[in-house]
């Protein structure tokens, strides 16, 4: 028999887990109709000098699957991210979902900083850059085709007080902005770009004690068995 707390973090390999933020989670404003009819409205996403550039909520492609239409470079999406299961001396991964209505081949590129906010301390607009950017993946030439850019990281710091940590062990929240930056052939005014989702991934800290001495593992198949090459992305140090 085990005895109560025998088994830690520190014994177990895990696999890397996910937390996703659905288009729905972008949401900063909402229109309705006019006047006593009621009807549909409109859900826009993310912040824009111009809210013309606003991402909006639609139906992808008569789908049923909601995703964010960007039709510019303009606009820039937030996400709040709270780490309280996260091990802090691995790595945190950030992948973009997205696609395309265009049936050519196409290429998008998102960039994304971050800040921290303990407690006390005011949020502050992201300006710190990843480690490791966002790196695009093209969409193939055909319509909707789902996309998955390769991962961007925030890795553990190797110097200072906080070395061999991720973020500081106050860290309260992690605010993310994330934007189109470039978008290659076909033009986005046209052939918006619609994103799926934007995913985090981190080795997973349950138990008391120390967490665990290797980075969780990486499936690239989601629901397989079978870990990835270790050349993978998903090794930063």
């Amino acid at each position: 028999m085990l005895r109560l707390g025998s088994i830690r973090d520190q014994h177990i390999h895990y696999r890397l887990k996910s937390h996703w933020f659905d288009p729905t989670y972008f949401v900063t404003g909402a229109t309705g109709s006019s006047g006593g009819n009621v009807g549909p409205g409109t859900l826009t996403a993310g912040f824009a000098a111009d809210t013309a550039n606003l991402g909006q909520i639609v139906q992808e492609n008569a789908s049923r699957y909601a995703a964010v239409r960007l039709s510019s470079t303009g606009c820039t999406l937030s996400a709040v991210f709270r780490p309280w299961d996260m091990d802090n001396r691995h790595p945190l991964y950030i992948r973009v979902h997205w696609t395309s209505g265009t049936n050519t081949a196409m290429t998008a590129s998102f960039s994304a900083a971050f800040s921290t906010i303990t407690t006390g301390a005011a949020p502050a607009t992201p300006s710190t850059g990843l480690t490791r950017g966002i790196v695009s993946e093209a969409k193939a030439a055909a319509a909707y085709s789902w996309v998955i850019t390769r991962p961007g990281a925030i890795a553990p710091l190797s110097t200072g007080a906080l070395a061999f940590q991720t973020f500081s062990p106050e860290t309260q929240a992690v605010n993310f902005n994330l934007a189109l930056s470039t978008v290659s052939g076909a033009a986005v005014s046209t052939n918006p770009i619609f994103i799926h989702g934007v995913e985090l991934l981190y080795t997973p800290r349950l138990t008391g004690g120390d967490g665990s001495g290797v980075q969780g593992l990486y499936n690239s198949v989601p629901l397989s068995t079978m870990a990835a090459d270790p050349t993978t992305d998903f090794k930063v140090r």
